[in-house]
């Protein structure tokens, strides 16, 4: 009884793809309107579809023989002509559930077995030791900053970086001046900063004309003496600058950071 209700239902299956496919083919037909207008964009967009197809398979829709057509149309699965017919074949059974296992005695053929899924053994999660507490020196932090810092872990974009009732509560009034502390921009960071804008630009300076000099000293060959001799110029050239860098590096080693700074050992491995 199993292997009748299959038989039938891959015959119901197969009857069923192949009325599909006649009504693809079909529709050819009902595409032919009486209304001209209508008509002539149904042809205009069956045309462009035709030469859509042709143009992705590398063929000349104009030029192109009748079995050249049938094979992009077959690649496609586009009806070109009312003799063109396609039928898809039959890839899979439909059972009522969603998957079962095959059994052998369904079928007159032998299938290849399955091997059923294996389960994952569950694994115990092991107890993990308490994170260890970090202990913060205040010693360094200034007064009027102590109020700010919580008492507890502190996260970007967490309500946790606000302060509570309790510690608004503790808040002294700001005196004249701490604002401007507290933000950096008394009149004494603000002198720091244009003294340091200005060595930064004076260092970027140095090291932009110094590289420019190794540059030429790069393309410059060394086949002749007087070749020889311009290039020790402008090494002394390199010379010269270099106690101005090394002096401001010295005064400010902040900018030991900036792109312009190469170290000695790097220029040793550029060369």
């Amino acid at each position: 009884m199993v292997k009748r209700s299959v038989k039938r239902s891959v015959k119901r299956l197969v009857k069923w793809s192949e009325k599909r496919s006649a009504k693809t083919v079909g529709q050819s037909k009902a595409l032919n309107c009486t209304k001209p207008s209508t008509k002539r964009q149904q042809e205009k967009c069956f045309e462009r579809n035709c030469r859509r197809v042709c143009n992705n398979t590398g063929i000349d829709f104009a030029t192109a023989s009748r079995e050249e057509l049938h094979l992009a149309s077959r690649r496609r699965s586009f009806l070109m002509t009312k003799l063109d017919q396609l039928k898809k074949p039959l890839m899979h059974l439909k059972y009522h559930k969603k998957f079962a296992y095959p059994l052998q005695v369904d079928y007159d053929c032998s299938i290849p077995t399955l091997p059923l899924p294996v389960i994952p053994v569950p694994i115990e999660e092991e107890p993990q030791p308490p994170a260890p507490t970090y202990s913060v020196d205040l010693s360094m932090v200034p007064d009027d900053l102590l109020a700010y810092i919580p008492d507890h872990s502190v996260y970007k974009g967490d309500i946790h970086n606000r302060l509570t009732d309790k510690q608004k509560a503790k808040l002294q009034p700001l005196q004249v001046g701490k604002k401007a502390k507290l933000w950096n921009t008394s009149f004494d960071v603000i002198n720091q900063r244009l003294v340091l804008a200005a060595q930064l630009t004076i260092l970027q300076d140095l090291q932009g004309e110094k590289a420019l000099i190794e540059q030429e000293i790069l393309m410059i060959p060394l086949t002749t003496n007087m070749n020889k001799k311009k290039v020790n110029k402008l090494k002394d050239k390199i010379r010269k600058l270099s106690p101005e860098i090394v002096e401001i590096l010295s005064s400010l080693p902040s900018l030991k950071g900036t792109p312009y700074y190469v170290t000695e050992e790097e220029l040793t491995l550029e060369l």
